[in-house]
């Protein structure tokens, strides 16, 4: 029996307590035109690789732990035949300084990829085809000596596949 594109493909056991939640470091590039996405991002079963011209433009951010969370929810419309991968991040950036704000407005000028590494040592990409976009970033001074003085900045996307996964040895090439 031939499988069609919808016949379900596995089951899913119950694993190990062995995960744990957050974002070590993500890398963020500038949303790469159509024909460089066609020629140098190959997605195959839900697995992305990136050719050799595409590694370099990634900028990597180091996150505080306990201060990023990225999200993707499948949402669909039966009636229409639709579906959609709603992308969400959050990032947390400390101190003030001019540096990182010229930093977030170049970037809030732009439609960005990014590559996220999670403290599982998982390796997923955001905006993989439409790009993810600053929603806010908002700049906080704190009032008492305790409070963060920095940034949190929200990005969204819409993608119309699931959030691919990336190889560590694939990650680890993305460089500046």
């Amino acid at each position: 029996m031939a499988l069609s594109s919808c016949t379900l493909i596995g089951s899913i056991v119950r694993d190990c307590r062995d995960s744990a939640g957050g974002v070590l470091e993500i890398k963020v590039k500038v949303l790469p035109s159509l024909a460089t996405l066609a020629n140098d991002y190959t997605v195959s079963s839900g697995t992305v690789t990136v050719a050799t011209g595409s590694r370099t433009g990634w900028y990597t951010y180091y996150m505080q732990k306990n201060t990023a969370l990225f999200t993707s929810v499948q949402t669909g419309n039966a009636a229409n035949g639709t579906r959609e991968f709603k992308q969400t991040g959050l990032i947390i950036l400390n101190k003030i300084q001019a540096s990182i704000d010229r930093e977030l407005n170049a970037v809030g000028q732009n439609a960005v990829q990014i590559a996220v590494r999670d403290v599982n040592n998982i390796y997923t990409l955001y905006g993989y085809e439409q790009g993810m976009d600053i929603t806010t970033a908002e700049a906080t001074t704190g009032t008492t000596k305790e409070d963060r003085n920095g940034y949190t900045v929200n990005f969204e996307g819409s993608e119309r596949v699931s959030t691919p996964f990336m190889s560590a040895a694939t990650y680890d090439t993305l460089v500046t």
